[in-house]
């Protein structure tokens, strides 16, 4: 059983933490935020939910103050490497770029960052961009692994120039993944395209192994470069297939945004990456799945990075959230989902220690009298983009060894949805 938190640890809390102060996460003082991630070579930035206001807001300004202040010229969200190109062309302004940050976004299928935060977030990084050298540009990708679409898309016109052959060969096939086609309930079927999805990604292997001048000759160094970034997504895309259970699926996808990072640090010539995503992907620690520790992108992280990797969680006490939810009727769409606060949990005991938004640096803070708040397990309430009021979404950690920090708000609101796209086919 949790143990319950004494006055006077809450009270060492309220002192240690640092308060963001104000309401307005414009006017958050960032200072030491940014600070205790000035020296890190890859950031990851957590939240509790795939829908909260103030945690999108909060880390938004965070990347700004790392882009403007600390010279991170890299960010990588967690969505796929090939969707996300629509985000980067329009942050950099090319002219194949999309007409707006709305439209950019809304290619990544995922509606948790068609969000008016995200959105502001790209048009900063577009204005920043103006003018500048392609060197010191922000460059915007994902590192995520969920999907072999776009790669599909992509990867047919670059073939086409490359080795029309191939292209030829494998058409149906690329056509089938472009059009969702691992998204099938029979199971006879799925087997059968999961099958020809390998034959294509494994033929396409060895010809980049075998053909990779003539395809360079064919397009470009860069061309060639790329689609073999959308083959690796792929690849792991369509391997997510595969797994036998939900805990496995868990384990390889974040294996594989963890490979995904490490393919962004090096297509591009920035060594500094800022990640956004949720608390269960960046987190240090094992995720606790139904009772079973699942390892995470952060684990992977921290372990080829070291003290590099800093992984910065988000909680909060109570309020509202955007998520999945069912109506009366039982039908399934994205809804305003308010929560109440949970005693004992970690969000729970911070909602009682004085000031919001509130700092916490676990490497820096001195520990004496947090002992039982840092270094006992407690519940983390961390829901994701799904909403059951008969579920708690808490999942039990230990704060410190989980996160290196954590950013704290009381209440929270719904984050900002832009529209209804019709791309966005997960909307409910």
């Amino acid at each position: 059983m949790t143990a319950s938190i004494d006055d006077d640890t809450l009270y060492t809390l309220g002192e240690r933490a640092v308060e963001l102060d104000g309401d307005d996460p414009e006017a958050w003082r960032l200072d030491p935020v940014a600070d205790a991630l000035a020296d890190a070579t890859v950031i990851g930035m957590g939240e509790a939910t795939h829908g909260t206001h103030e945690h999108f807001r909060l880390k938004a300004a965070l990347f700004r103050r790392l882009v403007a202040d600390h010279g991170v010229r890299l960010f990588g969200l967690e969505a796929n490497y090939s969707e996300t190109l629509a985000i980067d062309r329009y942050v950099r302004g090319t002219d194949d770029a999309p007409d707006s940050a709305a439209d950019a976004l809304a290619a990544t299928y995922f509606w948790p960052w068609y969000v008016a935060e995200l959105a502001d977030l790209v048009e900063w990084l577009r204005e920043f961009n103006a003018g500048r050298p392609p060197a010191e540009q922000v460059r915007f990708l994902g590192f995520d692994a969920q999907y072999a679409v776009g790669g599909a898309e992509a990867l047919q016109p670059f073939l086409a120039e490359a080795d029309p052959e191939l292209l030829d060969s494998h058409r149906g096939t690329l056509e089938m993944l472009a059009d969702w086609g691992l998204d099938t309930d029979e199971e006879r079927e799925l087997a059968s395209r999961i099958e020809d999805a390998q034959r294509f990604l494994d033929a396409f292997r060895d010809r980049l192994a075998d053909r990779r001048a003539e395809y360079v000759a064919a397009t470009s160094e860069r061309a060639v470069q790329r689609a073999e970034r959308h083959r690796s997504t792929m690849a792991d895309a369509v391997d997510l297939e595969l797994t036998d259970s939900d805990a496995e699926l868990l384990e390889r996808r974040d294996r594989a945004m963890a490979d995904g990072v490490d393919r962004l640090r090096d297509a591009t010539p920035h060594d500094r990456i800022a990640l956004w995503a949720h608390n269960a992907h960046v987190q240090r620690a094992p995720f606790d799945f139904e009772g079973e520790g699942t390892r995470t992108m952060g684990q992977h992280l921290a372990e080829r990075y070291s003290e590099d990797y800093v992984a910065i969680g988000f909680s909060f006490t109570e309020g509202s959230y955007q998520a999945m939810a069912a109506d009366h009727d039982g039908e399934y769409g994205l809804r305003d989902c308010v929560v109440d606060a949970a005693e004992g949990s970690i969000g729970g005991t911070l909602g009682r220690a004085d000031g919001s938004p509130l700092f916490l640096d676990h490497r820096a803070v001195d520990a004496e009298g947090l002992e039982t708040f840092l270094r006992e397990e407690r519940p983390l309430r961390q829901p994701g983009g799904m909403y059951d009021p008969d579920e708690s979404y808490e999942s039990d950690i230990v704060l410190a060894d989980a996160f290196d920090a954590l950013c704290h708000v009381d209440e929270t609101t719904r984050a900002v949805p832009l529209g209804h796209p019709a791309e966005i086919d997960s909307w409910g």
